[in-house]
């Protein structure tokens, strides 16, 4: 078995697996096409409330059907996998509560190919899945799957498709807004943001606007605030910021069906050869948001310049405004790093980043007031491109 070694940074008081509190579940690029360094499923090791951290340990070998745990979602004491496969499949795990083990439940083909993203629907008992589609840019589009009483998955349910040959569904987002459920698809290759109201007649998304920016933007992950009236969109290649990709805010008018742009940012700071932002993710308290940067920069650098960042944002104005704050590298030294996930653990105090090329998780400590960022540990991971955090 491949070994996973743990880096620690010289911080002080920290300590190994004392008063594990939260378990952080690791998913990595298994295949050769994917990655240099292939994972071996899906990892975890435990995160204490003081911040320190245990070994990682693989905890799902995954099978050929179940490939590529590109993204995942917890519901309680169930995971659930995303499968970044030409054949498109997604999984269910049961998680033992004291060993942290999977046990696969069921895998399901989605008739999409290669799902990158995944939600548990808040309201339904259902999966909401982005497709990214096949390498001819067909079977991309978003799949809802149903979850039986036992968690599995069920029956393939809802297909949301693009008549545009150019459709690559990346990111998903389901929020409720007063009292109605909206899904938010962002699609990477139609340069399209949709939105889409649950009809409970019809037990179905229905299409209530979209929005096509004038130029083209790559729109990959999507993010609603706290209170639904700001959306916010990462746009891996933005041709008005041509080196570091933006973050496009919407304002949402649910009344009107109306999403109508307020202002696009950049994602980072720095012109590095070309920066490709992946991910976002807001503080507990809502005053900041933090943006997962994957850089192209064939001079690797000093610190402060290294191939892959996270960004933090002051938020302002309701939502309406993000203020670039500064930017913390996810590595000590410069080298290739590509974090492609970021995620705050459900007490807010800490923040992870999956480096896919780094073959590595990163840990920064939250400063509560601040927002500030400091990084405390490096776990080496191979591939690592999704993370979750349970309490």
């Amino acid at each position: 078995m491949k070994r996973m070694i743990v880096t620690l940074a010289c911080l002080a008081g920290l300590s190994v697996n004392v008063g594990m509190a939260m378990e952080v579940y690791v998913g990595t690029y298994t295949t050769a096409d994917k990655a240099a360094d292939p994972g071996q499923g899906i990892a975890a090791f435990s995160l204490s409330d003081d911040g320190a951290v245990s070994q990682p340990q693989w905890v799902a070998q995954v099978t050929p059907e179940a490939g590529n745990p590109a993204y995942l979602a917890l519901d309680g004491n169930v995971l659930y996998s995303a499968n970044e496969l030409e054949t498109g499949t997604a999984t269910a795990y049961a998680i033992d509560s004291q060993t942290h083990q999977l046990t696969k439940l069921n895998t399901k083909k989605l008739g999409f190919a290669s799902p990158v993203f995944v939600v548990k629907d808040p309201k339904h008992p259902q999966l909401v899945l982005a497709n990214f589609g096949a390498g001819d840019g067909s079977e991309a589009g978003v799949r809802l799957v149903k979850l039986l009483a036992d968690h599995r998955l069920g029956e393939k349910g809802q297909a949301l498709t693009s008549d545009n040959p150019s459709s690559r569904l990346h990111g998903v987002a389901v929020k409720t807004i007063d009292g109605m459920e909206y899904l938010f698809t962002a699609d990477y290759g139609a340069n399209q943001l949709s939105v889409y109201r649950w009809d409970a007649s019809q037990q179905r998304f229905v299409l209530v606007t979209q929005v096509t920016p004038d130029h083209m933007t790559n729109p990959r992950h999507v993010v609603v605030d706290a209170s639904g009236n700001y959306v916010y969109v990462v746009n891996e290649t933005d041709s008005a910021f041509p080196t570091q990709g933006s973050i496009a805010i919407y304002r949402f008018v649910p009344e009107h069906n109306k999403l109508e742009l307020v202002t696009t940012v950049a994602a980072d700071r720095y012109a590095v050869e070309q920066n490709y932002p992946s991910a976002m993710v807001f503080s507990k308290d809502g005053k900041y948001a933090y943006v997962a940067n994957r850089h192209t920069n064939p001079n690797g650098g000093a610190e402060g310049n290294t191939e892959g960042d996270i960004a933090q944002f002051t938020v302002t104005d309701g939502g309406a405004t993000l203020t670039l704050v500064n930017t913390y590298p996810v590595g000590p030294e410069a080298g290739v790093d590509y974090p492609r996930e970021c995620a705050l653990t459900p007490n807010g105090r800490f923040l992870l980043s999956a480096n896919q090329k780094g073959n590595s998780v990163t840990v920064f400590a939250v400063n509560q007031s601040s927002g500030v960022l400091t990084r405390i540990h490096r776990l080496q991971i191979p591939s690592a491109v999704a993370v979750v955090v349970q309490k």
